[in-house]
């Protein structure tokens, strides 16, 4: 069962972030309003919603004057030890700022590895292969046990980060926050809230299409 989705309102967070860095979030936030995507039921009895995001969104950022470098991973040797080996979802370059790279990261669903999706911003931004990162998420992720707001959880890591594990601030002020709101739209075009009544019509509509 196919659903599908378009954005509704976009937030941002630039607290303490340059100007120059802000504005490139500006342009990359316009072209998030009214994005379309999709997603589908799992076949599994939790019936989870998978959402294809990411390749759709790229394909449109890369008609509105973006280069999009997927699934880029970090040069170890620039850091000067053996870290792994992170990899972002993109690394962004738009045609009228082609000094300034953005390295992106979208998490679309998992709030506990948040804190994660800093570091790998970090990573690539001191290793030199971007000069700003984001991280964009949405406002609600509706599953079982109600809604998530990964975009305030965010908020709220990112505020930790400065605060208890001292990262500097500089450093903060080289990543934006992006949100999104998810809506469902109907067949008749209209879009609803995606809340936890849509994820259970969804879930019991998609059982019944089985039966």
């Amino acid at each position: 069962m196919s659903v599908k989705f378009i954005v509704g309102k976009v937030v941002k967070d630039t607290v303490g972030c340059r100007p120059t860095v802000s504005r490139l979030a500006d342009r990359l936030a316009s072209s998030l309003q009214n994005f379309n995507y999709h997603g589908s039921v799992g076949q599994t009895n939790s019936k989870q919603l998978n959402i294809d995001f990411d390749k759709p969104f790229f394909t449109v950022l890369e008609t509105k004057g973006w280069h999009c470098e997927r699934d880029p991973m970090v040069d170890m040797e620039s850091l000067g030890e053996d870290w792994g080996s992170p990899k972002a979802d993109a690394i962004l370059t738009h045609e009228s700022k082609k000094g300034q790279r953005i390295v992106l990261e979208i998490e679309k669903s998992n709030k506990k590895t948040l804190w994660f999706d800093f570091i790998k911003l970090l990573m690539f931004i001191e290793s030199g292969h971007a000069s700003a990162g984001v991280i964009l998420c949405p406002l609600n992720y509706a599953h079982k046990l109600g809604v998530w707001n990964l975009f305030e959880e965010a908020r709220r890591y990112k505020k930790y980060l400065l605060r208890f594990a001292g990262v500097a601030k500089e450093k903060l002020g080289l990543i934006v926050l992006l949100g999104y709101e998810q809506r469902i739209v109907s067949d008749d075009g209209k879009s609803k809230l995606w809340d936890a009544e849509e994820s259970k019509r969804i879930k019991q509509e998609s059982i019944g299409s089985k039966s």
